[in-house]
């Protein structure tokens, strides 16, 4: 929410320095967040969605946009690297494809076909990390099948 709203207020005078600074607080934040996550379960698999830039298609000359958005996604992985069992899960190369609408009609956000993107992205990583077995509908629990 914290980059939503400050693209918001800075988007016609994008200054990456300014996200730096905004940065670090971010940084703060998500470890802080993480040290009260591994406090209540030190064991539990923790995946983080990384950002994307969802100007890109429309925007592509503001490069500031990517730097920004990549300044955070590697912020996101340095601070997660800290923290055992968890893993960034990045997620802009799916909205590079232009011929794929992927935003919904806000032209922000990921529309159905973007979020069952990230999360088909999502679960492939789990499931690579063992954390996620694909049960098929016509499966119970055991693996048996119905």
């Amino acid at each position: 929410m914290m980059l939503c709203a400050f693209f918001k207020n800075h988007f016609f005078n994008l200054d990456v320095h300014l996200f730096e600074n905004k940065s670090e607080d971010f940084q703060k934040n998500l470890h802080d967040i993480f040290t009260i996550i591994r406090n209540e379960n030190p064991d539990a698999p923790i995946y983080m969605v990384g950002l994307f830039n969802p100007y890109l298609s429309y925007f592509s000359e503001i490069v500031e946009i990517e730097e920004i958005v990549q300044i955070w996604n590697e912020t996101s992985r340095q601070v997660i690297s800290k923290f055992p069992n968890t893993q960034f899960v990045s997620i802009d190369s799916i909205f590079t494809d232009e011929e794929k609408l992927l935003l919904h009609e806000d032209f922000f956000h990921p529309n159905r076909l973007g979020y069952e993107l990230i999360a088909d992205k999502l679960l492939n990583q789990m499931e690579l990390d063992g954390d996620f077995v694909f049960v098929p509908h016509d499966t119970n629990a055991r693996g048996e099948t119905n």
